[in-house]
């Protein structure tokens, strides 16, 4: 659904304009979806609530551009899951921490030593790959569009959105609730095959420095296994070079970081 900056309704004037439509006769009804609430009068759309933040997205895209984005990442997803319905059984669990700290590997680098982070790129977008969620035409097409590095990322964390039409008709059921259990656990399943990558990662390191999501700092002894291992699986990635300034703090990609 495309948004219309001319529609949307700040919050002071938004219950007062749901009001007004329903004593005007209108049959009104509003969908919740994740944080946004938009209102229908006879089946019309007739406004949205304003947020109050704004998903930043690069100057390089549009917000049409995003939302057509999103609807292709939908309509792939669907379709993926049509071909394969056993997509549909499918969980990954992880039990493990999506982020730590070596300190006594940390103590071993020296001041003003190189290391280095290996960071996936687009690192859900490929895993929803991976998993077959979504075709590799899709997957190619937007891969190395780094204009589109948020949108990939938004687009599978708003699987875990909730979804709900509530009826101010009078009517014997007023309020439906979607069930977006399956997608929730697909965006688990995303998550998870993620953790479980970093996981693995980790395990054929030596002296890990830290970890999150997606990314993992190593000495440079450990950089050959890690590219071989992630070249093996296909995935893409980029190496960042680091130095170490003192016991506190790092220095990467122009900027100081505290360890």
């Amino acid at each position: 659904m495309v948004f219309r900056k001319t529609l949307e309704i700040d919050e002071l004037n938004y219950e007062k304009t749901k009001q007004v439509l329903i004593n005007n006769g209108k049959s009104v009804s509003e969908q919740t979806h994740g944080s946004r609430k938009i209102l229908f009068a006879d089946k019309s759309i007739c406004g949205f609530s304003e947020l109050d933040y704004y998903i930043p997205l690069s100057s390089g895209i549009s917000s049409r551009q995003f939302n057509a984005f999103l609807g292709a990442f939908t309509k792939s997803l669907y379709n993926q899951i049509k071909k394969n319905s056993d997509l549909l059984n499918l969980k990954i669990d992880f039990d493990g921490v999506s982020r730590d700290k070596s300190y006594e590997s940390w103590s071993l680098i020296k001041d003003k030593e190189i290391f280095y982070n290996v960071d996936l790129s687009s690192a859900y977008w490929q895993m929803a790959y991976r998993l077959n969620y979504i075709s590799k035409k899709l997957y190619d097409n937007y891969i190395f569009k780094d204009d589109y590095k948020e949108a990939k990322r938004y687009c599978v964390s708003f699987l875990s959105r909730e979804n709900e039409m509530q009826y101010f008709d009078n009517r014997e059921i007023s309020r439906v609730v979607c069930d977006t259990s399956i997608l929730k656990q697909i965006y688990e399943n995303i998550r998870h095959e993620l953790y479980n990558t970093v996981e693995k990662i980790k395990q054929i390191t030596e002296h890990w420095l830290n970890y999150n999501i997606d990314g993992i700092c190593i000495p440079l002894k450990d950089l050959k296994n890690v590219c071989d291992f992630l070249d093996e699986n296909n995935l893409i990635y980029k190496i960042n070079e680091c130095i170490k300034i003192d016991s506190l703090e790092y220095y990467q990609k122009g900027k100081i970081r505290k360890f």
